[in-house]
């Protein structure tokens, strides 16, 4: 519903102000000096004066605040009202004036905010809301161990290419290149988030120009068909010998029939598991939710540590031991374990992985096929492991060879 309000003109006196009662809204404007008005309130019984005029020079009108009568008399207020017509007359403009003022104080509020309290920031609400749980936890992470401890109680204004630069190559020699460049990467995302709010100018990103470097390839160890037979049965001898829960070797074994990474399957829930249509209905993974097809041998196991389980109250199909609604963690040791006894060489639970995607390349199989058992984004990223084996490469070598000469 409209607001609706009663106009006349009256000269300004207190005499009639003070005593000014009325049922319906009313707006008076007075006689004595152009552009000046009382709005009186009938809701609240307010009077407050304000002074409407156009800025010289320009088109622009505006209907300034002179104050309220009580905190103001008429006097006091003709007085203010009559200076604010003469600068007005100049081409002063006060709402301009208190935007630049505000600006100011922002700038200024700006200058007092801390690198760790804005990125805390960023990540509440940028952070949680776009990126997946685990992104969130390794930026947290992050944040506490490598970013807080040096440039956290710095003031986000004083970040500069310099500072970035030496932080770079100090973490990078503490930890790792490749550690290094993610924090880095955290704290491109938070500039540009930065940015947007205002908190630093636009197009002000240093990251970008800093120089970033790898670290030295990974001669990654993979296990060959003879190499997967003794990791089984050293696996069958550790849920008998070793000090390691046998859960541990199990999780380990559907890693390795699977081809899935470690946090797949340490992960796994229950209703994750589709033995009907012998795949798994990952909910999440590197690439998003995928699906899993199961070997007939995968099958088997898992249903072995289904009904291992199942009298526990836990969604996971490897609980936590000593917690049962968590998920399983920490199989690296069983895994060593497991590669002593069997006399393998030290590798990652993740060279399963590269190991299984190699075989099914150097055996001829559909790279399309590999890449959807894999989960890998294109076959681009499968079609890397194929150049992994120099035995098949130099088989395909020798085949070449013998093709040429005859």
């Amino acid at each position: 519903m409209a607001i609706t309000w009663e106009c006349y003109k009256k000269p300004f006196k207190d005499q009639w102000i003070r005593v000014l009662k009325a049922e319906t809204n009313q707006q008076i404007s007075d006689t004595t000096i152009p552009g000046l008005y009382m709005r009186y309130s009938a809701t609240t019984g307010r009077k407050v004066f304000y002074l409407g005029c156009r800025i010289r020079g320009t088109s622009t009108h505006r209907n300034i605040l002179i104050g309220r009568y009580g905190d103001m008399n008429v006097e006091d207020i003709r007085t203010k009202a009559t200076i604010l017509r003469k600068q007005l007359t100049e081409g002063y403009d006060p709402m301009q004036e208190l935007r630049e003022r505000r600006i100011r104080e922002r700038e200024a509020a700006i200058k007092k905010r801390k690198v760790s309290d804005l990125l805390q920031e960023y990540i509440d609400k940028c952070a949680k809301l776009t990126k997946k749980p685990a992104t969130v936890s390794t930026n947290i992470a992050q944040k506490r161990l490598y970013i807080d401890p040096v440039l956290g109680d710095m003031y986000v204004t004083e970040l500069k290419l310099p500072i970035l630069i030496d932080f770079y190559n100090d973490l990078s020699q503490k930890t790792s290149f490749s550690t290094a460049n993610k924090v880095i990467w955290l704290i491109s995302h938070f500039w540009k988030w930065c940015e947007k709010y205002e908190y630093l100018p636009l197009n002000s990103n240093p990251c970008a120009r800093i120089e970033k470097k790898k670290n030295p390839k990974i001669k990654y160890t993979l296990l060959d068909i003879d190499g997967y037979k003794k990791l089984f049965k050293a696996l069958d001898d550790g849920i008998e010998d070793s000090p390691y829960h046998p859960r541990f070797y199990k999780a380990i074994r559907i890693i390795a029939l699977t081809g899935c990474r470690y946090s797949e399957i340490s992960d796994l829930k229950r209703t994750e598991v589709a033995l009907d249509r012998r795949v798994l209905d990952l909910e999440d993974s590197k690439t998003g939710p995928r699906q899993v097809p199961l070997s007939d041998t995968a099958i088997e196991e898992l249903t072995k540590c289904l009904n291992e389980t199942k009298s526990l109250n836990t969604p996971y199909v490897f609980p936590g031991i000593k917690d049962i609604t968590k998920p399983i963690c920490e199989l690296r040791k069983a895994f060593q374990w497991a590669l002593d006894h069997a006399g393998l060489p030290h590798m990652r639970i993740h060279d399963l992985r590269h190991s299984f995607i190699t075989i099914g390349a150097n055996m001829g199989e559909n790279m399309m096929a590999i890449k959807d058992v894999a989960g890998h984004a294109d076959v681009t990223m499968t079609e890397w492991y194929s150049h992994l084996s120099m035995d098949c490469a130099r088989n395909t070598a020798n085949n070449i060879v013998k093709a040429i000469v005859g």
